[in-house]
Formats: structure tokens, sequence, C-alpha cells
């Protein structure tokens, strides 16, 4: 099964940083986006661990609420459309739906037909996302400028270099990609 490589490297003052590489050219854009709002979850998982957010007041209000903005606005749609794409290419691949209860690890395979038979019709904005055909025609390439992910701001998170936000409510407006639709009702 061919993967992407995953890297740790350590760093002097303790902290882990990850390096992914993904092979071929197929994630665009969309790697770095979701890696930042992956990084405000580790975030977030930290300042619950350690105590940080344990004192009230407007700034525990406004991080956690960059947190609960990455999580529920940006990741969930798009984690739902991935696995309901997943679970359409999986039966499309062959697959049973004893296969299916073994990868969800539900126990019965009338679960996992349950689970096929309620996906949306048509497929939802997020999962014709997760397949790369909704916002770009297919072989362009989506680009990100390479000046908008390097500084952090005082508070750890990322500062965009061009609006000096780090507040993570700049919605990527920085970024040249395109705005995806909301989701249908």
């Amino acid at each position: 099964m061919a993967r992407h490589d995953l890297e740790f490297i350590e760093r002097e003052d303790g902290s882990t940083a990850v390096v992914i590489t993904f092979p071929g050219n197929h994630i665009g854009a969309d790697a770095a986006v979701m890696s930042d709002w992956f990084d405000t979850l580790l975030w977030a998982l930290d300042g619950l661990r350690s105590g940080r957010w344990d004192t009230p007041g407007r700034e525990t209000v406004r991080e956690i609420g960059t947190a609960l903005s990455a999580l529920e606005h940006r990741l969930a749609p798009r984690l739902a459309g991935l696995r309901d794409a997943l679970i359409r290419s999986h039966y499309a691949a062959g697959g049973s739906h004893a296969d299916l209860a073994a990868a969800l690890d539900v126990s019965a395979r009338s679960t996992a037909q349950g689970i096929r038979d309620r996906l949306p019709h048509p497929p939802t904005t997020w999962e014709r996302w997760a397949r790369g055909t909704d916002f770009r025609q297919p072989g362009t390439p989506i680009q990100i400028r390479a000046d908008v992910l390097p500084g952090r701001g005082a508070t750890g998170r990322r500062r965009c270099p061009d609006c000096e936000r780090s507040d993570g409510y700049h919605d990527n407006h920085c970024l040249s990609l395109p705005t995806p639709p909301a989701p249908s009702a």
C-alpha cells in the first residue's frame, strides 16, 4: 500500500515538528490549509490538557472559538465528504458489506449496508470536494502563496503576513484558493 511519508523532528525547545510528504500532485493547497486547521486542533488539545484554558476570560473564549471553528466549520464537513467518497469508492472497487463493516469496525454487515444506503444522493458538495471535482478544471493546479504559511504570531498561531491577523478568523482571504460553497442542507 503506497502511503505518504511522515517524519517527526525533535526541536531544541522540546517540541516536535511533523513533516508530511505526499506523492503526486493531487492534493495541492488543500493539504496546507487542512494541515493548518488540524494544527489548530492539536493546539486546542494542548490548551485543554495544559490547563491554559482553565482561566476564564475573553482571550480564552476567543481561542476556544478558533478551535471550534476549525473543527465544526472547516474540518467536519470535509471529513464527512471524504468518508462518503471512500464508502462509495469501496463499493465501486468491489468491496462487500462485510468488508465495509470490518473497515468501519461495526459488528453487523447490515449496519454497513445501512450506512451505504443513507449516503446522500446526489453526492454532497464536500464529497465532490474530496474527489476534487468541484472547485477547478481538471488538471489545473491550485496554488498557495508560500509566504502565508511560515510566521507565527505572539499566541503561537500562524500570522498572516498580509493582514497580520493570527486569530484564525481571516477565512484564508490571503490564499489564492476558491471558497467552496456552503453545503446544502
